[in-house]
């Protein structure tokens, strides 16, 4: 028994050193999937852009977007959407015009901590707000505002993880934003 106490001072360390070195890895996993989101993103949005236009296109597999679930939804839709779905070319633009109003607060909220539009009212997320409302959340959507802006970080992965818009859009949004954060991530 006494050979147990002797050894869980070391342990406590080891476990100690353990946790610091798993969380180190989670949040490096967190920046290379904030790092690689862009080019997804844009490629599936040359895809829907491709598919607006009338053009043949192959649409990545969903499993191309594992961790970006609303990117895996959008090809899915856009996969049927392409087969001649109707329903499920609606469903994608609904969800493009959310994945819109979501870029656009995200870089609404990363401008105001760079503090490069300081006159600007906050934009409310009509989509996630509705989207709460069917859930009987009404004005407490998850995407408020209050709950993300302390942390750019976390602004940082609500871009990464928001939907395609079409591309011209989304290089807007994408240079809006970066321009922000590195103002934000800077100081």
């Amino acid at each position: 028994n006494l050979a147990c106490r002797d050894t869980r001072s070391a342990e406590q360390t080891a476990l100690r050193k353990f946790d610091a070195a798993l969380e180190a890895v989670r949040k490096q996993e967190a920046e290379n999937r904030i790092a690689a989101s862009g080019d997804v993103t844009m490629m599936l949005a040359k895809c829907y852009a491709s598919f607006k236009a009338g053009e043949q296109i192959d649409v990545p597999e969903s499993g191309q977007f594992n961790g970006f679930p609303k990117l895996q939804t959008a090809s899915a839709l856009l996969a049927a959407a392409v087969g001649g779905d109707e329903k499920a070319s609606e469903r994608l633009e609904k969800q493009i015009a959310a994945a819109r109003a979501e870029r656009e607060q995200l870089c609404s909220e990363m401008e105001e901590l760079a503090g490069m539009n300081k006159d600007a009212e906050p934009v409310i997320d009509l989509a996630a707000e509705l989207q709460a409302a069917m859930l009987g959340n009404f004005g407490k959507s998850e995407d408020n505002s209050r709950s993300r802006s302390a942390d750019p970080r976390q602004l940082c992965s609500a871009f990464a993880a928001s939907g395609i818009v079409p591309p011209d859009e989304l290089e807007e949004f994408q240079k809006r934003f970066n321009a922000a954060k590195s103002v934000v991530l800077k100081n």
